[in-house]
Formats: structure tokens, C-alpha cells, sequence
């Protein structure tokens, strides 16, 4: 049914909302970003959270509310996606990017990371899988989303239209250092998609990516990152129990694990506030 929602549809819901209630409204991209403003947002009085699913479909409700002339006090939260790295991003005040490239990773950028591995992961495995890398953790798994995030990026900016969608990351992640087989993995989804450049063009073009003072986060997609943390809890850094350690139970704790105190150390939550003082809607509690 899903397929069903559009731009038309979320407006819609929304200007019968407003038959009864007229404070702040906000829209999210998907039910998951909206279980996360659920937590800090101000009593249901004061400020409702609507899923769009999909972030044209956020954005475009918001157009539409303002053709109709209800879209005072109506707030947009998407992701960024590539937009902070390519300048696309939307000249508009009551349309909010996340800081990173998506709610996720925004998350994973906080010190919820740190909870969840400190909840599940065994300590020392994980001290040593660091001194063996040279690197943290945190970072490792940055990166290692990063190099899949920049083929992505690479696909949306010269309109490659790869198909990521079927091919899952964690069959192409080396267990003992938790590093992505990238030819493989690439190989993987271009046989996924259809009229595909070659092997060879895709390697040519990501060479000669240079992107100036690259911040991987910008890049890389939460959902890698989590199916890369993941992989590290069942192999490299596995304490007794790994039964969680899959993607989307992962992703749930760590959404748990974003307090409010982690959300507010984020340039989203200053910007919220920032709106809220410059239109006296209230979003967070």
C-alpha cells in the first residue's frame, strides 16, 4: 500500500489535521526518523510528527500546503542524503537537513555508538581488533561505509541509476577486519542493473572522485554502517551473545540509545531551535 502514498496524499491528511488542530506540525521522512522526534518533541498539543514516506513526497506536501494556505507552522526534516556534499541544499527555512548523510548516521555519529558497543561488544576483542587496525572502531566502520557510500554518491551524481537495493553488503565484509570487498561487492550490483556501466568505467570514475576535506559521514548511509557494526559484533569483536547483531535490531538500539542529551549536541537540534525562536512554533519539548 505503500507505493500508494504520495506528496497529494500526505498534504491531504494533513489539511484535515488542520480542521482541528493548528499548532506545529512536523513532517518526517519515514516511520523510523519519526519514532526518534517522537522522544523530544514537545506534548501532542503543541506538535505533531507525520511520516511521509519518502523524501519527495515530505517535501512536495509542504508545496502544496502552501498553495492551499496551511502551512503555517509546518516543519520538513529529511535527509540529507549527497545534498551537503553537492550544494543542493534547499533554500528554504522550513525544510531541515540532518547534519550527516541521514538520520542514521547521525545517530551513529553520537555517543550512542559507544553505548551500544560498550553494551554488547567484549572490550577486549575490541581493544585488539583496534590495535591491529591502527584505527577505532568508530572510524574503521566509517570508512569501510564510505568507500560503499562514495560509489553511491558516484552512481547519483553522473545518473548511473546502480541498483544497490538487492545486494547486501555484509556477504562482501572480510569477518577477522571487518573490510568491505568492494570489487565484489560492485560486481554484485552491476549485474543488478540493467544497462550498467562496466567494471572497469565504475573503478575510472571512483579514482578520479577527489572530494575536498571529505567528511565520510557526508557519504556513507546508515544502513551500511549498521550492517557493518553488525558483522564486527558477531566476528571481530563478538562478546557471548550475538543474537541481536543483525541490521535492523541494531538500528532499533541505537535509536533507544539517542537521548535527548546526544540529539542537542547536533547542529539538527540547534537549527530546530532556531526556527522555533524565529516563528514562535513549538516543536521540542
Amino acid at each position: 500500500m505503500l507505493e500508494f502514498i504520495d506528496a497529494t496524499a500526505i498534504a491531504n491528511e494533513i489539511s484535515l489535521l488542520r480542521d482541528v488542530y493548528r499548532r506545529t506540525v512536523v513532517i518526517v521522512e519515514g516511520p523510523d526518523d519519526g519514532c526518534v522526534f517522537e522522544k523530544f518533541k514537545a506534548r501532542d498539543d503543541q506538535c505533531r510528527i507525520v511520516p511521509a514516506h519518502g523524501k519527495e513526497n515530505a517535501i512536495n506536501a509542504l508545496r502544496l500546503l502552501r498553495r492551499r494556505g496551511l502551512a503555517t507552522c509546518i516543519l520538513v526534516i529529511v535527509d540529507a542524503d549527497f545534498w551537503h556534499v553537492t550544494g543542493e541544499e534547499p533554500e528554504d527555512a522550513e525544510v531541515m537537513l540532518t547534519e550527516f548523510h541521514d538520520l542514521e548516521m547521525d545517530i551513529v555519529a553520537s555517543a550512542a555508538l559507544e553505548d551500544i558497543i560498550r553494551e554488547l561488544a567484549d572490550a577486549r576483542r575490541v581493544e585488539n581488533f583496534e590495535a591491529s587496525c591502527e584505527v577505532s572502531l568508530r572510524t574503521r566502520l566509517l570508512v569501510e561505509a564510505g568507500r560503499i557510500g562514495l560509489a553511491r554518491f558516484v552512481s547519483y551524481r553522473d545518473n548511473l541509476r546502480l541498483s544497490f537495493r538487492s545486494t547486501d553488503v555484509e556477504e562482501y565484509v572480510d569477518d577477522a577486519r571487518v573490510e568491505v570487498d568492494l570489487d565484489g561487492y560492485l560486481g554484485q550490483v552491476l549485474e543488478a542493473s540493467p544497462d550498467a556501466v562496466g567494471m572497469d568505467d565504475i573503478k575510472s570514475r571512483l579514482a578520479d572522485t577527489h572530494l575536498s576535506g571529505l567528511d565520510w559521514a557526508q557519504v556513507a548511509r546508515g544502513h551500511d554502517y549498521a550492517s557493518l557494526l553488525a558483522v564486527a559484533l558477531r566476528t571481530a569483536i563478538a562478546s557471548h551473545d550475538v543474537a541481536i547483531a543483525n541490521r535492523g535490531h541494531l538500528e532499533m538500539l541505537l535509536r533507544l540509545a539517542y537521548s535527548r542529551e546526544y540529539f542537542e549536541r547536533g547542529a539538527l537540534a540547534r537549527a530546530v531551535a532556531d526556527w522555533e525562536g524565529s516563528t514562535g512554533c513549538v516543536v521540542l519539548d
